[in-house]
């Protein structure tokens, strides 16, 4: 990503968002110590690509990419939090 944007630009550019869901899909379960150490090799991506140094990165902004569903306490039918989360009634909002 940052070779090929600076191949393309001599200006830098900001990661608006980035991170990595906690949860683990092959593991069933939220795996705390392997979401930290996602997210700690994107930052550490991030400050060695830092335009301050040379590189073509501004920064970015950590953000949780689940939508955080895990804030909803009431669930619909089908496993999907009712309180917005459920992407079968999008479509209808």
């Amino acid at each position: 990503l940052f070779t090929d944007w600076a191949a393309r630009s001599a200006k830098p550019f900001f990661i608006s968002e980035y991170g990595a869901d906690s949860f683990s899909a092959a593991l069933n379960r939220e795996d705390q110590e392997t979401h930290a150490a996602e997210v700690g090799s994107m930052l550490r991506q991030l400050v060695s690509n830092a335009a301050v140094s040379g590189g073509a990165c501004l920064g970015g902004v950590y953000f949780a990419f689940a939508d955080e569903w895990w804030k909803c306490a009431a669930h619909s039918t089908n496993g999907f939090p009712a309180c917005g989360g459920d992407p079968s009634v999008h479509d209808t909002l």
